[in-house]
This record gives structure tokens, sequence and C-alpha cells, in this order.
């Protein structure tokens, strides 16, 4: 099946309305807490090993008329815990990428009890707090995650704040190479231009 228009609000209804357990994250519930940009997806945490939950979520995917994303185009995302993979769904709400380990995240449990409930789309959500998703940001490492961390960490006056960059080099990683890597993140969070010496580059 073709994936359809991205409608968040419907996404979410069906997961609630079949029971499903699961807090928001991803760049929507970063909007919630900084600054909204475009995002293709809705990502959402479940709880490792609940059966009851895994049979809500296979309610909910049928309803959602819902088509895995094969591992061939790029519809799993092994992340550091290699037994519980990022899965990506085609829905007819749009797609849908369910995660049960976000590098970076704490158990379920404790994200959970750190969100926040927001109505979206006229229902209640849990909603990873900002602590959870920084961590989930940082460890993700791409250049959009950091812009997000940039805008949940900003200051009342929308001023970034700082944040220390610790990098360990593998062995024959060339150092100018990474201090060029390191200008080039330290700059989403310090526009008037950040410093990294090679101090900072520790070798494995």
């Amino acid at each position: 099946m073709s994936t359809g228009p991205l409608n968040p609000a419907a996404l979410l209804a069906t997961l609630s309305e079949c029971r499903v357990d699961f807090v928001l994250i991803g760049a929507i519930a970063v909007g919630i807490h900084g600054e909204v940009r475009a995002t293709g997806d809705v990502d959402v945490m479940v709880p490792v090993d609940d059966e009851s939950n895994r049979q809500a979520l296979g309610t909910a995917l049928t309803k959602l008329n819902a088509e895995r994303i094969p591992m061939s185009q790029g519809g799993a995302v092994q992340g550091s815990d290699a037994a519980y993979p990022t899965l990506m769904f085609r829905t007819r709400f749009g797609r849908l990428d369910v995660l049960y380990r976000p590098d970076g995240s704490a158990p379920y449990r404790a994200v959970k009890e750190r969100s926040v409930t927001r109505e979206l789309g006229g229902q209640p959500v849990n909603v990873a707090g900002k602590s959870d998703l920084v961590s989930m940001k940082l460890a993700a490492g791409r250049v959009d995650d950091l812009r997000d961390v940039a805008s949940m960490t900003a200051d009342e006056h929308g001023e970034p704040r700082r944040i220390s960059l610790d990098f360990t080099l593998a062995a024959g990683v060339d150092p100018d190479w990474a201090h060029d890597l390191a200008m080039s993140r330290v700059s989403l969070f310090d526009p008037a231009g950040g410093r990294v010496d090679h101090r900072g580059l520790s070798p494995a």
C-alpha cells in the first residue's frame, strides 16, 4: 500500500482507541516543548515485553491498514540494543515508527512517569518530557536532532544554552577531521561561534 497523508491526530487517536500504551516522542513531541518543524512520521515509544500491549498494538495496526516497511527499504533501524529495532509502518494516516528502546532513553516506565499530558486532536496524549527527548536526540546525533536539542534548551530569550561535547576517538581517526566535525556540532548551539580544542578530543 502507499502511505497516506500524514495525519498525526488520527494516527494517535487509533492507538488510544485500541488502548495501546505509548509515549509520543520524535519531532512532534519536540514541537510541543520547542520549535515546531516539518516531519514525515509519528514516533512512539512502547514498553518492552508487554504481551497485552503488543496485542493492542497489533489491533491498532490492523485498523490503520498498516504495512511494515521491509528492512531492504530502510524499514528497520538498528539501535544499540539489537533485540529491539525501530519498526516502521506505512498506514492510511501516514508513517508510524514504533520504538522499544530508543538510543539514549531511560526504561519505558521512567519515560512515561516523566511524560506530560497534552491534548492533540481533542484527546489526551502522553508526550515524553523535555529531558528524555534531549537524551534521545543527543544519542541520535544527527544534525536535525541537534537542532531539536538547541530548540528545546533555549533560554527565555531564545538563545541556545552552551552544551559541552566530549569525543573519544577510535584508533586511527584524524584529530583534525574530528575537530571539524565537533565544530559543526557546536555551531548549532553557539551561533556566535563555539570553540573546540584538541584537548577535548581524546584518543580511545
